[in-house]
């Protein structure tokens, strides 16, 4: 295992508060939102979905999800992006949810 350093590069640039109401919606993601199927894992996961539209008349999707985890003490984030994916919940979420 390796241990990588750490470089803070802003601080203090949220409100304590606006950061925790960004928390409990990513959580809210999992529990009773587009990213339900990452409920059932042992770790509680905040995340969110996301899908952007390409090419002619947006008629293309990329799909991305990203998240943290554990909920209450972060130790891992993840964003999956995939390239023509079509819907984040359907696709990004799954890659993330067999990841983790």
């Amino acid at each position: 295992k390796s241990e990588t350093s750490k470089e803070v590069v802003a601080e203090k640039f949220i409100s304590r508060t606006s950061l925790e109401t960004v928390r409990t919606g990513m959580r809210q993601t999992v529990t009773s939102g587009s990213a339900r199927s990452l409920n059932s894992l042992p770790v509680a996961v905040a995340g969110k979905t996301g899908t952007a539209q390409y090419g002619p008349n947006n008629s293309k999707k990329h799909a991305w999800f990203e998240c943290f985890a554990p909920y209450n003490n972060p130790t891992i984030a993840m964003v999956v992006l995939i390239e023509g994916g079509g819907e984040g919940s359907s696709f990004a979420a799954t890659v993330v949810r067999e990841t983790l």
